[in-house]
């Protein structure tokens, strides 16, 4: 199936190189480049770097939302777009047109928003995760799709937590573009050129 990936930072590239592995990412969206470090030299997102080396072509939009993104987008012939710790937000210019699944990193209900597997530990719960999501207009608020669990036990601060939850979406991602679920509706097709 072909998909867009929007992604900027680390955690996505596990999801991105399994995609790549069993789907045809047309394009990647990620964040422009900016400088960075205490040289402030602009550099790209990992996730441009990864889509570079796939070769696949990268997209870097100041605003996701603006109509010329959207066209570039319907361009590729995408028929889903995945998403994973883009770092914009998709308003429904976007999601109307494709259905669009994204990975968010906590067992939602819990801890919606921004740094949820830090809010996680600095709660003591026992638990955090990777869900996997239809996006909707809210934030993190459309269906459920998946979810795994990763046991926090005693992570004195969230630096731990970088490497374990980056691993669970990728196969569990590629499967609800493989089988759809009940409620997650994709287009047809793209009709063959005439």
């Amino acid at each position: 199936m072909d998909v867009v990936f929007f992604g900027s930072g680390a955690f996505g590239l596990p999801t991105l190189e399994r995609l790549a592995r069993e789907h045809s990412v047309t394009a990647v969206i990620t964040q422009p480049d900016r400088a960075r470090g205490r040289s402030r030299r602009t550099s790209p997102t990992p996730v441009a770097l990864a889509a570079q080396e796939l070769g696949v072509e990268i997209v870097r939009p100041p605003t996701i939302n603006a109509p010329e993104v959207i066209e570039r987008i319907e361009g590729t012939g995408a028929r889903a777009l995945a998403v994973v710790a883009f770092g914009q937000i998709l308003r429904d210019g976007v999601l109307s047109r494709w259905p669009c699944v994204n990975v968010h990193f906590s067992l939602l209900p819990a801890y919606r928003g921004a740094a949820p597997a830090e809010r996680a530990i600095m709660d003591g719960v026992g638990e955090t995760g990777v869900t996997i999501m239809q996006m909707d207009a809210g934030l993190a608020t459309g269906p459920l799709l998946a979810a795994d669990s990763v046991p926090l036990g005693d992570h004195p601060a969230p630096a731990p937590l970088s490497a374990p939850p980056a691993r669970p979406p990728a196969p569990r991602l590629s499967s609800p573009l493989h089988h759809p679920p009940h409620g997650l509706s994709l287009p047809p097709p793209p009709a063959p050129p005439r």
